[in-house]
């Protein structure tokens, strides 16, 4: 009885194992000249600098971050009861994402439920990363580099009791003039509430140099965190001490300061409009700043964590006071106002495409409304052809199987 024959596959395989045993008669003399190698030569030390690159590019990101993390830790502590760690038993207090990405966590606080740490670093060990960030930053004409190094802290507040779910916190920020188009940008729906203070001798009689600009939904809402204009004011900038810090060294660190409860982007869908509109965003202090470098810098920057800490307890102890009944109708009002719109905006989108299938719909109906009788008879016969084709083809695909 004769074998099976081998399955296409192994003969194919069987064939060309023999084909690579069969030696090879060199009639010829063999030479291998250098300059012939060039490419390989060229690719292989540009894979060894874009290696070197890598390596220290990614040392010098996380040597930042510890820095920072270093020097701020004595204060973290202080003021949380709870840093989390990697959870693989290093003892690495930052979650790195990349070389260039990394978090710190910290809860444990009154008046706090949460601190997030969120450096984001100059991508060094991805040079093709950066050179696309340098061209990108020179074709959009940006103001500040996309690339840079930047340390976001997060501060959730606590969520406030159900009976205060309809209360609202209100949009405020403090933000270093260079940076102000940047952060509208990233911030487009939030910021969108909160009204630019021009004027500049508010903000002097306020004791705000002209490197800030103040946003802010209320006028009461500056008048909170800032004080009032004049002498009026004093004692609650003392209190607070906002002013105190940024006219410090610790303002040349600072990009923004920002508290909020609305949303960064807005909604994209109907589903997430209707659910934004109903429900509660978690209300929010975030501080940005430059990533200092030296250790005498990073000391410099700590007061900026302080003064986070410092404004989360004035909040809590009505050191400043909630908005007024007439502030929080208003805001909620315009809230309003706005969620409808952009709700009936994405409904309109949304609804496009089947406003123009029912328009295509009624076309055809009008056609054929227009076509005399005998037309409509040529085409429904056309139709039912077609249908006992479809049919057919069918049927003949269900008896080969």
């Amino acid at each position: 009885m004769a074998p099976a024959p081998l399955p296409i596959h192994e003969s194919l395989y069987a064939s060309l194992l023999a084909w690579a045993n069969e030696p090879i008669a060199i009639t010829s003399k063999v030479s291998i000249k250098p300059y012939e190698l060039r490419t390989e030569l060229f690719v292989f030390v540009g894979a060894i600098a874009f290696w070197i690159i890598h390596l220290v590019g990614k040392s010098t990101n996380r040597r930042l971050a510890h820095n920072w993390v270093r020097e701020a830790l004595p204060m973290i502590e202080k003021e949380f009861a709870t840093t989390a760690n990697d959870g693989q038993g290093k003892g690495e207090l930052l979650l790195w994402n990349g070389g260039d990405e990394a978090v710190l966590y910290a809860s444990g606080r009154r008046s706090v439920e949460s601190m997030h740490a969120h450096f984001s670093l100059t991508p060094r060990q991805d040079p093709l990363l950066y050179l696309y960030h340098f061209i990108s930053d020179i074709a959009l004409a940006t103001p500040l580099s996309s690339a840079r190094d930047t340390l976001t802290l997060t501060f959730q507040l606590p969520t406030p009791p159900a009976a205060a779910t309809s209360d609202v916190f209100g949009v405020f920020s403090i933000v270093d003039k260079r940076c102000l188009q940047s952060l509208r940008q990233a911030r487009p729906f939030d910021l969108s509430f909160a009204r630019l203070l021009e004027s500049n001798d508010e903000r002097e009689r306020r004791s705000l140099s002209q490197q800030w600009a103040v946003m802010s939904e209320n006028a009461e809402l500056t008048d909170s965190y800032l004080g009032e204009v004049g002498q009026k004011g004093d004692a609650r900038r003392a209190k607070v001490g906002i002013q105190t810090v940024l006219n410090s060294a610790a303002g040349e660190w600072l990009e923004s300061l920002i508290l909020t409860d609305v949303p960064q982007h807005r909604p994209e869908s109907v589903a997430a409009a209707t659910a934004a509109a109903t429900a509660q965003h978690p209300r929010l202090l975030i501080v940005n700043l430059r990533v200092p470098r030296g250790a005498a810098s990073i000391r410099n920057s700590l007061p900026l964590l302080l003064c986070a800490c410092n404004i989360l307890d004035a909040i809590d102890l009505n050191v400043i006071p909630p908005l007024t009944d007439r502030a929080r109708t208003k805001m909620r009002s315009a809230r309003q106002a706005v969620d409808a719109a952009v709700l009936k905006e994405l409904q309109e989108e949304e609804g496009g495409g089947e406003d123009e299938k029912a328009k295509g719909k009624q076309s055809k109906a009008k056609n054929r409304g227009e076509m005399s009788e005998k037309e409509q008879q040529k085409r429904k016969e056309l139709e039912e052809k077609r249908a006992r084709r479809k049919a057919q083809g069918k049927m003949k695909v269900g008896g080969r199987a």
